[in-house]
């Protein structure tokens, strides 16, 4: 009986031949797209990092002047460094509470004070010779080290050639001044730094 009956054809949903097509247009977009996606999140992790470690040295400065003595902040290079200030014995005549607290949060007894700065996935390369490197500004806010102009490159862990970012700390009156870097992070030299105007 039901064999004379017409049959229906299905309009609801997409065909396997079409969900492969749209499933291979997708994996073409991705592959095109994660690789630059990552790089911006490597530049933005970059710029987030030097402008916090600018922050630093420009608050050091400050409190160096408004407080009427040295204070000098432990910038280690390599990857995940720890900046914090320095301790009298590090740098003589600096104050070790000369960085107010940027996160009480950081507080947790794993013996940070609430003045270090953690910069994850981050590399410095400086040219500072101090064991600590440290970089300090006298009551006068010039810097502690006249020898040479001071730089710092700041690189990611994840992508170490896309973005490098320095901070330049002049020798004389102790202007900071944050670039560019074009070149290679070891050694680094002013040269290589191109200044952002302010």
């Amino acid at each position: 009986m039901n064999a004379h009956l017409p049959r229906r054809q299905s309009i609801d949903g997409f065909t396997l031949t079409e969900l492969l097509v749209l499933v291979i247009i997708v994996g073409i977009l991705s592959a095109l797209a994660v690789p630059n996606l990552l790089g911006y999140f490597s530049r933005t992790q970059v710029d987030a990092g030097a402008e916090a470690l600018e922050g630093v040295l420009r608050q050091a400065q400050r409190e160096a002047i408004r407080r009427s003595q040295t204070c000098a902040v432990v910038i280690p290079t390599g990857a995940n460094p720890v900046v914090r200030t320095a301790t009298n014995t590090e740098v003589a005549g600096s104050n070790e509470n000369c960085l107010p607290a940027r996160n009480l949060s950081q507080q947790t007894g794993s013996g940070q004070q609430a003045a270090d700065l953690t910069l994850r996935n981050i590399r410095i390369d400086s040219n500072l010779t101090a064991n600590p490197p440290t970089v300090g500004f006298t009551f006068k806010g010039t810097p502690t080290n006249v020898a040479a102009n001071t730089v710092l490159v700041i690189s990611s862990t994840r992508s170490p050639t896309s973005g490098r970012r320095c901070i330049v700390v002049s020798d004389l009156l102790g202007l900071i001044r944050a670039g560019n870097y074009n070149g290679t992070p070891t050694n680094p030299t002013e040269a290589n730094c191109r200044i952002r105007p302010q």
